[in-house]
């Protein structure tokens, strides 16, 4: 074959195109690992990205959970670089130029943390103190809010709108908060929320939960995010507590242990806590009576000795598939042991001639041990960089309770008759409940200024019965009853979208549906006449919920916050059925087949402004109800009450919450919190009740203005750590009477030893609890009670405690000075 001129040209120049792009497109396979600066560990789960000249994205990679990264057959053009991505590390640029015959081996990359205060000099990174998202604001703890503090509670009370008490009770948003660790329910992982390490944790994510999953915008979710674990090894916490009243014996005892296992991808963990409470109390009432037939004052002094103890154990392993896919798997099971011991004197005597009608002594056992078993899971995967993910968990669980109570009455007088007899009354009760709870949320951004969600909740009862058994003088007192519900499932299901529009303005509404059934039966059992009697129950309630907010960003350091909801609580299987339960002599105890569902409307406001070392928020709130559901004691006789639950009220709450938190420098910080309200009941669906039973009722409308504040310390002196905590509320008012107004306080001193691996604290708790008469007042349907109420709930405790943390890979930096 003759090749021409022209072809041969032809053929020159697709041969030096290919020289070409084989000089500027080489093959070649990058590969590297990420390592600290600092300890030299391995970061696993990072992202390395391939640039060209243009800043453009030519391929990323995950670094593995040894922290190596491999690019294969990359075609490389000269300009082509590196940059680094690691949560916590500043981003490394790393210029590209290969040898012609071989690949790149980048061999350790080393990455620098940010916000590192070093020889006093601060290395400041990007890293923003607080991420805004759509439905929830990222709190970076950084080394410094870390170090100082002795349990996670120290971190959440630095937040706003987040209030913590001295109980360990955590409030958000105006009420108690959910809380989630790492995307998963509290109880999951730990028993106690004070197991929670401090040293782990990254970030806290406070979660409007009206923008999650509906509801009112009073309610809040918190989640606590952890540092990953990059280094193999063991590590944990050990705790424990003690308290005394007067250094003669142990009033209060609690433990905790964790322990973490990481072996590359799993990380397995131990949990357990131990927790002592012994008590006495001594509660004196005067009852003055005027009901039909009865006009009488009663005076009782009750004594009350009662112990506690609980064990909570979790075990269970966390296995991360990539960086964005997490399973996670558990079993726990907890004991608690309840028993009390109480001794009452009772005395009546007519109002007009003082005569003694009855009186008695009586002392009361009781014993309870309940016993909770279950296993967990849950699944999370994160699809992109814009927050769309799927999280999955659920549980089955068996509860158990087997409680024994034994009453010896040892009458005086008897309907003014002198007598000396002695009447022993028992009760044993089983009670077993199993079930299911699966839970899956899904949300889709669809850009950073639009996303929606939906979830889906099913709770299924597969059992759950009570049986009782009661007895005098030891002998079975017919008749016996047991309650079964067979059946029981409850639907939830949610979705929301939102949208941001304006770069200012947020909007996010949606609808919550419930559609909640129940079926069982109440056996009374007569082994007497062989006739047995059986009470089918069936209650359906459906429930549509809107709920909407909107939200206005005036910049970066201030939000104004607006949403309007419906709300409903439904009653459970005990609460509708209308057995009478006789357990105790002189109480009663009944459910309500005709209860309704309650409903709530509510309307909240909400400011919140946020710095580093400064925060605030004021949250006005108002709720509205016209079936509010109260346990109601109707008096048979001047001693014998029936106790049964009725839609009793209109009810409206309007007020405000305001917090703050300021650091005024490295020393000294501190919080203030409190709640102004004005509360309005009107009970009058209660004169039917008076009418059926032909009793008394006064003041159908009831009103109070209350307030709470509490006011907490914290001050550092040298390596010393100290906090006062004070709390103040006002009287509370009730349907049916009020408590009185009553004061918390406590005051700490702690220290951190051996690296800050050990802390000891010393302190007091009630100091100044019991200067102030704990009494509540109630008014019964003609029975008008005063209880002052003292003991060891109120006494000072003295307390020291002992934290041990150990950890394996702990970075490196034991000789970092950490600011604050």
């Amino acid at each position: 074959m003759k090749i021409t001129s022209k072809g041969i040209n032809l053929i020159i120049f697709f041969y030096l195109i290919f020289i070409a792009s084989s000089v500027n497109a080489q093959k070649i396979d990058i590969a590297g690992v990420f390592v600290d600066s600092i300890s030299k560990t391995v970061l696993p789960y990072g992202s390395v990205s391939i640039k060209n000249i243009n800043d453009s994205i030519a391929i990323t990679v995950i670094t593995n959970e040894r922290g190596k990264f491999l690019f294969k057959n990359i075609s490389f053009i000269k300009g082509m670089y590196l940059s680094t991505h690691y949560l916590g590390y500043q981003e490394k640029i790393i210029q590209l130029t290969p040898n012609i015959k071989s690949n790149i081996n980048l061999g350790k990359i080393l990455l620098v943390q940010k916000n590192i205060l070093i020889d006093e000099a601060v290395v400041e990174g990007s890293v923003n103190y607080v991420v805004k998202k759509f439905d929830r604001k990222v709190y970076t703890m950084d080394a410094e809010k870390t170090s100082t503090a002795r349990t996670v509670l120290d971190l959440l009370r630095v937040l706003p709108g987040v209030v913590v008490d001295n109980q360990g009770t955590v409030r958000y948003k105006g009420s108690e908060a959910v809380i989630y660790v790492d995307e998963q329910p509290l109880n999951f992982q730990f028993p106690n929320i004070e197991m929670i390490p401090v040293i782990k944790v990254n970030k806290i994510e406070l979660i409007d939960a009206s923008m999650y999953s509906g509801g009112n915008g009073q309610s809040g979710i918190i989640n606590i995010k952890f540092k990953r674990v990059n280094r193999n090894g063991l590590s944990g916490m050990l705790s424990t507590k003690t308290s005394t009243i007067l250094f003669k014996s142990l009033n209060k005892s609690k433990g905790f242990l964790n322990i973490n296992y990481k072996n590359e991808k799993s990380t397995f963990f131990l949990n357990t806590s131990i927790e002592n409470n012994f008590s006495k109390s001594n509660s004196v009432i005067t009852k003055n009576v005027d009901i039909p037939l009865t006009s009488s004052i009663q005076s009782i002094n009750l004594f009350n000795k009662y112990q506690r103890k609980t064990n909570f154990n979790n075990v269970g392993v966390i296995y991360w598939l990539s960086y964005n896919t997490k399973l996670y798997l558990s079993c726990g099971f907890y004991t608690l042991k309840y028993k009390s011991d109480i001794e009452t004197n009772f005395i009546e005597n007519y109002a007009i001639t003082q005569q003694i009608q009855n009186s008695y002594f009586c002392k009361e056992s009781s014993n309870d041990n309940q016993l909770y078993e279950g296993v967990n899971f849950s699944y999370w995967h994160k699809f992109d960089t814009l927050d769309t993910y799927i999280k999955i968990f659920g549980n089955f669980n068996i509860y158990k309770i087997l409680s024994k109570q034994n009453s010896d009455y040892y009458f005086n007088k008897l309907n003014t008759n002198i007598l000396d007899s002695v009447y022993s009354y028992g009760n044993d009760r089983q009670f077993e409940s199993n079930g299911i709870n699966l839970n899956i949320f899904y949300n889709h951004s669809i850009s950073k200024k639009t996303r929606w969600n939906l979830s889906y909740n099913l709770t299924i009862g597969l059992k759950d019965t009570t049986a009782n058994e009661h007895f005098v003088f030891n002998n079975i007192y017919l008749p016996q009853s047991q309650f079964d519900a067979n059946n029981s499932h409850r639907h939830n299901l949610s979705w929301r979208i939102g949208i941001k529009f304006k770069e200012k303005w947020k909007v996010d509404g949606g609808l919550n549906i419930v559609d909640y059934f129940v079926s069982g039966n109440y056996t009374r059992y007569n082994n007497s006449n062989f006739q047995d009697t059986i009470i089918a129950l069936r209650k359906n309630y459906f429930r549509i919920l809107p709920s909407a907010t909107f939200t206005y960003e005036v910049n970066d350091k201030k939000e104004i916050k607006f949403t309007l909801s419906k709300n409903s609580t439904l009653p459970n299987f005990n609460k509708l059925s209308n057995y009478i339960d006789k357990k105790e002599l002189y109480n009663w105890y009944s459910g309500n087949s005709e209860l309704k569902s309650v409903d709530f409307y509510s309307a909240y406001l909400g400011y919140s402004y946020n710095i580093n070392k400064c925060n605030a928020s004021a949250e006005c709130f108002y709720n509205y109800t016209n079936n509010e559901v109260a346990n109601i004691s109707i008096p048979l006789t001047s001693q014998l009450t029936l106790t049964r639950p009725e839609n009793v009220a209109q009810k409206s709450n309007i007020g405000i919450d305001l917090s703050t938190w300021v650091k005024l420098n490295k020393q000294l910080n501190f919080s203030l919190s409190s709640t102004f309200f004005y509360l309005l009941f009107d009970i009058s669906t209660l004169k039917n009740t008076a009418i059926y039973y032909n009793l008394p009722i006064e003041r159908l409308t009831k009103k109070e203005f209350g307030y709470n504040i509490k006011l907490n310390f914290e001050y550092k002196f040298k390596e010393y750590y100290t906090m006062f905590y004070f709390n103040y509320y006002a009287k509370k008012i009730t349907f049916n009477g009020y408590y009185s107004p009553w004061i918390n306080s406590s005051i700490s001193l702690s220290k951190k030893y051996f690296d800050k691996k050990i802390r000891i604290s010393v302190g007091i708790n009630n100091i100044f609890d019991d200067m102030i008469e704990h009494s509540t007042y109630s008014s019964n349907f003609g029975i008008i009670s005063n209880i002052i109420t003292s003991g060891s709930l109120y006494k000072r405790f003295y307390f020291f405690s002992i934290q041990y943390n150990f950890n394996k890979g702990d970075r490196g930096t034991k000789n970092l000075r950490i600011g604050g």
